[in-house]
């Protein structure tokens, strides 16, 4: 199991460095050492240390912790995989500890339409990861349509 734990993490790992849009940053010297340390990190952590945690579970969890979904609602899913039992505490804080890490947290701007298309998604029958997916989406794409939105205006506010 560990070994299998392992290997997904080491995958999930190079397949977000080669994820990059620049083919240079995928090449860069510091990105490659900054790459083999996290490798070297996921495969050293000690045992004991989120034990319950299996690479299945880190990657629905790490998905899901920019959503609003709701912690119980991940809880029932992540304990439907072949691992022990986590507790609502074992999500919340594993939820906190992956934003803290990461430095961010839900946007509370959109938490009222996230949680609606958490909703609609529940309803169809959609898997959770693709859900906590469909939802960063979401947020990405309101954020960047804002920023557009933000840059046209700052230009018509300088031409006048």
């Amino acid at each position: 199991m560990a070994y299998d734990d392992d290997a997904h993490e080491i995958n999930r790992l190079i397949i977000e460095h080669v994820r990059s849009p620049s083919p240079r940053h995928i090449r860069d010297k510091d990105a490659i050492l900054a790459l083999t340390r996290r490798i070297i990190e996921a495969v050293r952590r000690p045992p004991g240390l989120c034990s319950k945690w299996s690479a299945l579970r880190e990657d629905l969890i790490k998905t899901a912790a920019l959503t609003w979904i709701p912690a119980e609602d991940l809880r029932s899913v992540v304990n439907s995989f072949p691992d022990p039992i986590l507790t609502l505490t074992d999500v919340t804080q594993r939820l906190s500890a992956i934003q803290e890490e990461e430095g961010h947290w839900p946007d509370e701007a959109f938490r009222a339409d996230s949680l609606e298309l958490y909703r609609r998604e529940r309803e169809a029958g959609t898997e959770m990861i693709a859900i906590a997916g469909a939802i960063r989406e979401f947020v990405e794409e309101a954020v960047n349509s804002l920023a557009v939105i933000g840059r046209e205006k700052g230009l018509q506010l300088e031409a006048i």
